[in-house]
Order: C-alpha cells, then structure tokens, then sequence
C-alpha cells in the first residue's frame, strides 16, 4: 500500500491537474493487471483491501496506519470556520493595505 501511494507522488506529482485523471486511468488500469502490454506477475496479490479506493483520483487518497488502508486526505484534516470577524481585503494594493491577509507572489 505503501508502495502505490509513494509511486502516485514520486510520478504523479510532476504532472499538470489537466493530466491527473489521465494518470489515474493509467495508474488504476497498471494495478488491476487487465492491460496486455503491463501484465501484473501472478505472484503479486492486490485484494480489494489494499487497492486505493475508486471514488476520486489516486491523488485523493492517503495511506492511514490507523485503518491499515487508504482513506481521503479531508478525513485526515480537521475542519476550520474562518471566524465571522477575520479581516480580508480585496483590494488593489494588497501590497501597501495594513489589513490584507498577505498572500505569496506566486499564489497571486
């Protein structure tokens, strides 16, 4: 399980989010054997147990030690409410307004 979560990110983690279901596609085909082309060994066992879920992407799950599977990453978060009172300005000139929530260049 392991194993396809690293393989997922250490190749899939270069790719554009147009490219991800595409990846997907490939990734869920190569695991399940059924293409020709990349036959699965017959030594290699992958129950449904250890298969990464179908609902979403592959990029949607994450290995959980708790549940010895894959559950999603917004399990693994806690919610958060943006407080009523938070002061975010749409401005501008976010770069010189005291009260803009400072967002990196690159995110802009």
């Amino acid at each position: 399980m392991l194993f396809q979560f690293s393989v997922v990110w250490a190749a899939g983690s270069i790719l554009r989010n147009e490219s991800r279901p595409a990846f997907d596609d490939f990734f869920r085909t190569l695991c399940s054997g059924t293409k020709v082309e990349f036959p699965r060994p017959q030594e290699l066992k992958m129950p449904k147990s250890v298969q990464i879920p179908q609902k979403g992407l592959v990029f949607d799950h994450v290995f959980s030690k708790d549940n010895n599977g894959f559950v999603p990453w917004e399990s693994t978060m806690e919610k958060y409410t943006i407080p009523d009172n938070a002061q975010v300005c749409v401005c501008a000139q976010v770069d010189r307004c005291a009260t803009c929530v400072r967002v990196p260049r690159t995110l802009r």
